[in-house]
This record gives C-alpha cells, sequence and structure tokens, in this order.
C-alpha cells in the first residue's frame, strides 16, 4: 500500500484494552504491508492509568503518539485533534476498548481511496445490546429522514483524507461528530462507498457512547445541522 494513514484512538477509562487495541491496529498495518501509519491516543482525562499507558505505549513504539486532554473533552474533540495533528494521508478513528476486530480494520484498508469516504456499517449488529441496537436505529431512521443521505451507518469506522477532513468544520465534540462530517460531505457531492464488516465484544468496561448528557449533545448537533443545510436553499445533495 502506497499511501499512510493516522489511526486516531479516542480512550476514556480504556487501560485494560488500549494495549490489545495498539497491537490490534498495528497487527493489520503489518498485514496490509502499510508501512506509513501513525496511532495518535488521546486520553480524554482518564482515571484508571489510560494515560500513563499511554505514554508508555508512545515511549515503546515509534509510530504512536500520545496526548492528553485535561478534562473530559469528548470523542468528537480527540477526533478533530487528530485530524490537525495527523502527519498522514488518511484518518481512521478506532475506539481504545480493542471492540473492532482485526479482520473488520483491514477490510477496511482493502478500499481505501477507492471513494472520497470508506463508510463501514457492521453486520452483526446482534453483539451489542438491546437498548443500543433500538436507539441507534431510531438515530440512523431520523437521520436518513431529515437529510436524505440514505446511509446504513453514521457512526462507524469511516476512512476520509486528512485534506477532506480539514475542509469540514467539526463543530460537536459529542458523538454526533462523524455523522455531521458525512451528511456535509455527502451535500457537498462527495463519494463513499459502503463497506460492511463485523464489530467485536468488548472485553472490558461498559460502552459511553449513550449516557445522557451524549444523547442531548447529539440531539443539539443535528438540530443546528438541520437548520444549516435543509433551510439553506442553495444546499442540497450532489451526486
Amino acid at each position: 500500500m502506497d499511501y499512510s494513514i493516522s489511526v486516531i484512538v479516542p480512550c476514556y477509562n480504556e487501560a485494560r484494552s488500549l494495549n490489545a487495541t495498539v497491537q490490534t491496529i498495528e497487527s493489520s498495518m503489518l498485514d496490509k504491508k502499510i508501512k506509513h501509519f501513525e496511532i495518535l491516543i488521546f486520553n480524554d482525562a482518564s482515571e484508571d492509568g489510560t494515560g500513563n499507558l499511554a505514554q508508555e505505549l508512545s515511549l515503546k513504539y515509534d509510530f504512536v503518539r500520545s496526548f492528553d486532554n485535561k478534562v473530559r473533552s469528548g470523542m468528537g474533540h480527540s477526533f478533530k485533534r487528530g485530524v490537525q495533528l495527523s502527519n498522514c494521508d488518511f484518518c481512521v478513528m478506532v475506539p481504545g476498548d480493542n471492540e473492532l476486530p482485526k479482520e473488520s480494520l483491514a477490510r477496511l484498508l482493502n478500499h481505501t481511496g477507492e471513494k472520497d469516504m470508506v463508510i463501514s456499517y457492521f453486520t452483526n449488529p446482534w453483539v451489542r445490546p438491546l437498548s443500543r441496537r433500538i436507539i441507534s436505529r431510531v438515530f440512523i431512521f431520523f437521520l436518513n429522514l431529515l437529510f436524505g443521505c440514505n446511509l446504513k451507518y453514521y457512526n462507524g469506522h469511516t476512512i476520509i483524507s486528512t485534506e477532506l477532513l480539514r475542509s469540514v468544520p467539526i463543530e460537536t465534540t459529542g458523538h454526533a461528530y462523524m455523522a455531521s462530517i458525512l451528511i456535509r460531505l455527502r451535500y457537498q457531492g462527495y463519494s463513499y462507498t459502503e463497506i460492511g464488516i463485523l464489530n467485536g465484544k468488548r472485553e472490558h468496561g461498559n460502552s459511553k457512547s449513550f449516557t445522557r448528557d451524549n444523547l442531548f449533545a447529539v440531539i443539539r448537533t443535528i438540530f443546528s445541522l438541520f437548520l444549516e443545510i435543509r433551510f439553506n436553499k442553495k444546499t442540497k445533495i450532489r451526486d
């Protein structure tokens, strides 16, 4: 592979999973013969030693860089910083919980550069709790209804060129950051391909995605984006 890629790894209390996450990413890159890659770990004010482990990993591996958010800032904030600090052609987000199997990341890497965006969706959603699956389906349904993008998933592991990401305002720090990026890029006419991948099971801890504060932040983000896009007569999806 002749491209370079930054893997942005946001972490909150992932000390038991972070090392395995780094190993999964490294193994995937080596298998796909990607010589130029970096892992950017963002410790989001963790309370369990994640920050110390991230620093240790950055000293152990020359392809790892670690950063600390002094206060909890959200996944979107870490992704935005990662895009700003990236030294590579493409960016992808992989959480520090080691949920993404090596084979799934490798499948995404196979399609990097085919379109402007490589968007993943899970082919085995049943590995997640029923409540999370219901919320996710409702989220996807309303986004497709409001914006007409008709995507299968909005919060997956998505590979986009760093240059293109830097052209899009990443204004939310919450979990709707990727949805806002994809919707904006679709309305600007950028192409995409959707790739089905398997999702793994968390070995340690619980998901931090669906807290009350996160859900309210998502609602605010989508409402603001709807006003920005759908009430702008000059803005429409361009294929």
